[in-house]
């Protein structure tokens, strides 16, 4: 298995300067919150649907709320603006379970029921609400037909909760990567049948709800028990669906409300997504991007580390692997591809990999 990088550095040219947008566990002060604190942004659901709320995803760059309603591809998907605010509802198009936002494509996608797939839902380029339409853009063969997943920016790989295991499938490829089962829980811990969720917090990387005791439960990569978050006893003891994980909050739906209540369980833990400009000597740089024919890659200090350059399609098919990486500058050709959008994968000797979004004019 090939351990990714924990930091996704993405860049687009925006005309000849670089926006870097970088997904950063901001690890260093980060500890648990021994009290959860709710927040003051929740999800009002609109009328349409079900009070199976299963998902809730956030979209950093427009700054607007998802949230799915899992039983049927007519159920809604509801837009909300920062401040929690209802935008637009509309058809789904897809029985999702899980949903999360993709920092990798800019997308705000999910699994769904059994084996549909990975749903792609399309967005408004200007206002990023949810609109009519979208398509699956990868399998899934989830542990439990009702498994609501949640994407592992760190190693883009969809994560389950399903009998007491956390179960690991590639967002390339959906290969089954391995699966652990869940140690070291407190006594009378009952978790949420089909919830989890991917933190981004080294050592503490994913989430389960004891619906029970109200708590948020912390586990580290390996599925152990680390510590948990103590909910106040208002929150919803929602037993199956209804829980979610989105711009480094838990969210709970209540039934009662008809409304996601979301909560911060972190202490040190700064919501959002930051930009800013990366001064990494390691970074990799692409000029110009998007590219008609031809596109430079600056490996910079990584280029003795670099085995492979490959060229991947939005769903993961290799297109182009390049092992003879002669310089710290290579010359990449897309003059024979079609004009859309690609990844472009770089693997390091430790097995490190940096993704960077690639687009062909």
């Amino acid at each position: 298995m090939i351990i990714m990088k924990k930091f996704y550095k993405l860049n687009l040219l925006f005309g000849v300067v670089f926006l870097f947008f970088i997904w950063t566990d901001g690890n260093s002060q980060v500890s648990i919150r021994e009290n959860a604190e709710q927040t003051n942004v929740s999800l009002k659901a609109s009328a349409s649907g079900t009070n199976n709320r299963s998902g809730v995803a956030y979209n950093p760059l427009k700054q607007v709320y998802y949230s799915v309603d899992a039983g049927n591809a007519s159920f809604p998907v509801d837009s909300y603006n920062a401040a929690g605010e209802l935008l637009d509802s509309v058809a789904s198009g897809f029985d999702f379970r899980g949903a999360w936002w993709n920092p990798l494509l800019y997308t705000f996608e999910g699994n769904g029921y059994n084996s549909l797939g990975i749903f792609s839902k399309a967005i408004d380029p200007f206002t990023g609400v949810a609109v009519t339409g979208g398509s699956v853009v990868a399998a899934n063969t989830q542990p439990g037909t009702q498994s609501c997943g949640d994407l592992d920016t760190a190693n883009y790989e969809i994560i389950y909760y399903s009998g007491g295991s956390i179960y690991r499938y590639s967002r390339l490829d959906d290969q089954a990567l391995g699966s652990a089962a869940i140690t070291g829980l407190p006594g009378g811990t009952t978790l949420n049948s089909y919830g989890v969720f991917y933190t981004g917090i080294e050592g503490m990387e994913y989430g389960v709800y004891d619906y029970t005791n109200l708590r948020f439960i912390f586990l580290n990569r390996l599925a152990e028990y680390v510590g948990f978050s103590q909910l106040p006893g208002t929150a919803f003891a929602a037993s199956s669906y209804k829980t979610s994980w989105a711009n480094r909050l838990f969210w709970v739906y209540d039934d009662s409300e008809t409304t996601w209540f979301s909560y911060n369980v972190l202490e040190g833990y700064p919501l959002g997504i930051k930009n800013s400009e990366i001064n990494d000597s390691r970074d990799i740089s692409i000029y110009p991007n998007p590219v008609t024919t031809e596109t430079r890659l600056d490996l910079g200090d990584l280029n003795s580390e670099v085995t492979h350059i490959r060229l991947l399609s939005v769903n993961g098919e290799v297109l182009k692997d390049i092992t003879d990486i002669p310089s710290t500058t290579y010359t990449l050709n897309l003059g024979n591809e079609s004009k859309g959008m690609y990844i472009l994968q770089v693997t390091t000797l430790e097995g490190e990999n940096y993704f960077r979004k690639l687009i062909k004019q």
